[in-house]
């Protein structure tokens, strides 16, 4: 998971962090969206869901990011290729959400990417009021409504995922709004 790097399940949509050795580029080299897409390929590096390319938005020596396919169910073979060199497969289950909440410092421990209703972070000596909206930023939320495209930059109206959503902050259910 490329929130939280939990190791397991995958789910279509989900951000995924694949690491190995020589598995990209040197230096690292991030997305750049073309015609509203994401780019298959970055730095000659790919990862392969049943042999299907994956949406990049990072790739380097030692990791790459890639966005699972919404076509991934049951089980799924995952393969990085570089410079036309493919790795060892590895299959992961499938499920139909595997939920990580991204850290402020990316490193999947400690505080989360959560925003508060003013649009400032949510930190200890920060935090939310009562009863007001926070925006809390995580992956693998599986597939939507509409169905989203792979590799598609989402515009407004976003879809909406197809799973019940429920958050629960010290314990207690909190409303979810979107």
């Amino acid at each position: 998971n490329g929130a939280d790097y939990a190791q397991g399940a995958v789910s279509p949509g989900d951000v995924v962090a694949v690491f190995g050795g020589n598995i990209g580029p040197i230096a690292g080299i991030s997305y750049t969206v073309s015609g509203g897409f994401l780019p298959k390929t970055l730095g000659n590096a790919q990862v392969l869901f049943d042999g299907v390319a994956a949406s990049l938005l990072y790739a380097s020596a030692s990791q790459v990011n890639a966005v699972v396919p919404y076509g991934v169910s049951g089980s799924t073979k995952v393969q990085v290729t570089y410079q036309g060199t493919p790795s060892n497969t590895l299959t992961l289950p499938v499920q139909a959400a595997t939920p990580g909440i991204l850290t402020l410092d990316r490193s999947g421990f400690g505080g989360g990417a959560i925003l508060n209703q003013d649009l400032t972070v949510n930190t200890p000596a920060n935090p939310a009021a009562a009863g007001s909206v926070v925006v809390i930023y995580c992956v693998g939320g599986g597939v939507t409504n509409p169905p989203s495209t792979d590799g598609a930059v989402i515009g407004v109206p976003a879809p909406v995922l197809a799973q019940p959503v429920t958050v629960s902050i010290g314990g207690m259910n909190a409303q979810v709004v979107y």
